[in-house]
């Protein structure tokens, strides 16, 4: 083979790689990759369905409650609309967008876990502190954790309490999970378990709005205290940096605006009113 002949074969060779990186590029324009926005503009919005006063099932199946309206202010005049879709229990809120079919949680506290599957859009809304809620009358010493150790509790199932806490509490404490709160309560007023770890604003309410507040009320000291935050699916198709960026700047400006406490504020008298109906 001459030069002559080398070169035209490089050169074909040269001309055929081109083209084929010249089609590949092609089809990857015409293909979002994996997260981006596809078009999505209606995003299914789950939560707790008994958390009072940031959130709440209607008797609709939709959602209620200061963490809902939040979201709506965050995405107003966005290309983004929330649906709140109610389900039966947290543990299943958690179930259907791990699997993608919710897009959002409306509140949620940080775990390593839950980040393997959702991304959390920071700051968070608010700091929420978590209580230790015994039968009234019924007191024990609490001051560290390790003092929860000789006695038996309830909470919500698969509720989070941060990492360490949650870390601790699966290795040394006999902490039963149950599917509702009001169930918890309920265990703990007929003497089934020792107490019960729940968050203390949302837990309060409930008691209220059970009138069991005479029966059960909160230990002074707390467990710890939370950031509880919007979160957006891995597995859902609108999980974009672009939609997380938008709320990351608004949810920002909102906090600074103080409207999560004043939605709170407002969200509480509602619940009270009518909320529960």
């Amino acid at each position: 083979m001459n030069v002559q002949q080398l070169v035209f074969r490089i050169s074909g060779c040269l001309s055929v790689l081109l083209a084929l990186l010249l089609a590949s590029a092609i089809v990857s324009a015409q293909e979002p990759a994996p997260g981006a926005d596809s078009g999505c503009r209606t995003l299914v919005v789950t939560g707790n369905p008994e958390y009072p006063p940031w959130l709440w099932s209607r008797k609709d199946g939709t959602l209620d409650g200061a963490a809902a309206q939040l979201l709506r202010e965050a995405l107003a005049g966005s290309e983004w609309e929330p649906v709140f879709k109610a389900v039966p229990t947290w543990a299943r809120a958690q179930a259907e967008t791990r699997l993608g079919r919710a897009d959002m949680i409306a509140g949620a506290f940080i775990t390593d876990e839950r980040q393997t599957w959702m991304d959390y859009i920071h700051p968070q809304i608010v700091d929420l502190p978590n209580v230790v809620f015994v039968r009234k009358g019924v007191y024990f010493p609490f001051n560290t954790w390790s003092d929860l150790v000789p006695y038996r509790g309830a909470t919500l199932l698969n509720n989070s309490f941060g990492q360490e806490f949650d870390s601790y509490a699966k290795n040394h404490l006999r902490l039963e999970g149950v599917s509702s709160v009001e169930q918890a309560f309920g265990m703990l007023r007929q003497s089934r378990v020792d107490y019960v770890v729940f968050e203390l604003f949302q837990g309060n309410i409930l008691l209220e709005t059970l009138g069991w507040e005479h029966d059960v009320e909160p230990l002074p000291n707390p467990i710890n205290a939370e950031g509880l935050y919007f979160t957006v699916s891995r597995a859902s198709p609108c999980n974009s940096g672009k939609l997380k960026a938008w709320l990351r700047q608004r949810i920002q400006q909102l906090v600074m605006e103080g409207r999560p406490k004043a939605l709170a504020d407002h969200y509480t008298s509602v619940w009270h009113e009518k909320g529960h109906d």
